[in-house]
């Protein structure tokens, strides 16, 4: 399976880079990384959890198999690539036009580092709350479970990460939700017309 792959990449070069193999600067994406013309620090950004190691790890996988199970793994991977990437471009180019007009305004954003798998679980959560909630029998008790289940998540995500306020980086886990949510909704015989584009 290509997740198990997957989620073991994640696992070995969280701990190698905790160990200090290689330092997160090397991986990380910032908005002037990308504006350098180093866009391939998007993707190597990707595969590296965030703390607590073992949660992220745990809650990454949990919403794997959710997707998996409701949504297949088409879904599964187109998500988690656009998901990830998609957000991160929405946002270099919000910022982008933000600086363009006051530098000033977005100068301690231009540096800041961008890593991690969450914008992946938040497309894979948007993926598995897109189909919980568009499901026929789906009843308004169910519907508000998936909401409820997606805040929560969002807070105790907020709760744990250990910075108190959220950067404005953190905006694209909406943006990658959203992306989740529309591949998940897409109807079946549409999708390979995404995989081909």
């Amino acid at each position: 399976m290509i997740f198990v792959g997957f989620a073991s990449a994640v696992t070995a070069l969280t701990l190698a880079q905790r160990a200090g193999v290689f330092s997160l600067s090397t991986i990380a994406s910032t908005p002037d990384s990308f504006w350098d013309g180093r866009i391939w620090l998007i993707l190597t950004s990707a595969p590296v959890a965030q703390s607590p190691l073992s949660l992220s790890l745990m809650s990454l996988i949990v919403v794997a198999l959710a997707v998996l199970w409701s949504c297949g793994s088409r879904v599964l991977w187109l998500s988690a690539v656009i998901g990830h990437a998609g957000s991160t471009l929405v946002l270099y180019a919000a910022i982008g036009a933000l600086a363009l007009a006051d530098r000033d305004t977005v100068s301690n954003l231009l540096s800041e580092e961008d890593y991690g798998v969450s914008a992946i679980f938040a497309a894979w959560l948007g993926a598995a709350a897109a189909r919980c909630w568009l499901r026929r029998r789906g009843a308004w008790p169910e519907k508000l479970g998936v909401v409820l289940v997606c805040l929560g998540t969002g807070l105790v995500a907020w709760l744990v990460r250990g910075e108190p306020t959220p950067s404005v980086l953190d905006s694209e886990h909406i943006v990658a939700f959203a992306v989740g949510a529309a591949i998940a909704a897409t109807p079946l015989r549409t999708r390979p017309a995404l995989i081909s584009t």
